[in-house]
């Protein structure tokens, strides 16, 4: 601890993350402004308390309203599971058993699509409208591969490799 701030150093063994979810529990519904020092207060009559990581947004360092508790002892667990809906700072929190990789978790890499929130999802819902305005600008539908044009002359679409005659 320096100047009453807790800094967390993570060790880097081979790459890969590990973490010990026989001893940890996942806390949810927190309050986005949270302080690792509040958790790790509200859950010490669990039991010894080795390491706290509220998640937060990587730009802004808001949390996301989820952290994770690392215990000391596999027992102080089960304590902390018997306080799920318990208020904490004014919200009623959620405490589950942490799991390697949950249903339904975005973190999921097998078969499925990637979903987007926030800043993400309206940068990729430009992006997708930009390319519309494009396609629809120069003709191209998405069963065709290359633009086309409106031939005034004929009114018939042409493609723009396509060489005029008579040029």
């Amino acid at each position: 601890m320096i100047d009453d701030l807790h800094i967390r150093v993570d060790r880097v063994d081979d790459g890969a993350k590990q973490y010990d979810h026989k001893r940890s529990v996942f806390v949810g519904n927190l309050m986005f402004d949270i302080k690792e020092e509040a958790l790790s207060e509200f859950f010490s009559p669990c039991g010894d308390v080795l390491n706290v990581r509220v998640i937060r947004d990587s730009t802004t360092g808001i949390g996301k309203g989820f952290g994770y508790v690392l215990f000391k002892d596999s027992s102080s667990v089960t304590l902390a599971l018997k306080m799920n809906n318990s208020e904490l700072c004014g919200r009623k929190i959620r405490i589950q058993r942490s799991q390697e990789n949950p249903k339904g978790s975005s973190t999921s890499k097998e078969g499925k699509q990637k979903k987007f929130s926030g800043m993400q999802a309206k940068e990729k819902f430009y992006q997708k409208r930009k390319m519309l305005k494009q396609q629809r600008k120069f003709g191209l539908s998405t069963s065709q591969k290359t633009p086309s044009k409106l031939n005034k002359r004929n009114n018939e679409r042409t493609s723009f490799k396509q060489k005029r005659k008579g040029k």
